[in-house]
């Protein structure tokens, strides 16, 4: 690098314009805890200078309790929807726990300026087509657990033999 007259730094050869670009977007990953205190991380986060809000990619966590109702407690060990289906058991009560949980975030977030509405129907959309992918799995002549996992998940995330813990 080398330094031009007006004191700024800059490469000693030609630049993709892409670097450029890429040099202007921060990457911001906010966790599912702070995601439960939306407003705040909307106002004290995204809009925290009105002037930068453009250029700026977000990761964002599930809300808080939401990958344990996936998955499973990963204090309790009490399992989640997914350990529930690779178990046999009924998952389609722990389905409806969490579609009515998302849809009451989503009814907090209304005043934000989120489409509800929308955002609920979307929820029931995907579930629906979860709860078709998960019947067709359980009744296609192998077991549910093997034909999920070796449609839905990269050998790296697959949970072990004798565990649903997910591997990371």
């Amino acid at each position: 690098m080398m330094r031009t007259p007006g004191g700024r730094l800059q490469a000693p050869f030609p630049v993709n314009p892409l670097s450029r670009i890429l040099a202007m977007i921060s990457v911001e990953k906010i966790g599912g805890t702070s995601m439960s205190r939306f407003d705040d991380v909307l106002r004290n986060i995204m809009l925290r200078d009105p002037k930068h809000v453009y250029g700026r990619v977000y990761i964002v966590s599930a809300y808080a309790g939401v990958t344990n109702q996936l998955l499973e407690h990963k204090k309790t060990g009490v399992p989640g929807v997914y350990a529930t289906f690779v178990q046999g058991g009924d998952y389609g009560g722990q389905l409806a726990a969490l579609t009515g949980k998302l849809k009451a975030i989503n009814k907090e977030l209304a005043p934000l300026g989120l489409d509800a509405a929308a955002a609920d129907t979307f929820l029931e959309k995907r579930m629906r087509e979860l709860c078709a992918t998960c019947s067709r799995a359980a009744t296609c002549g192998a077991t549910a657990c093997s034909w999920l996992r070796a449609r839905c998940w990269p050998p790296s995330a697959r949970p072990t033999a004798r565990s649903t813990r997910w591997r990371s």
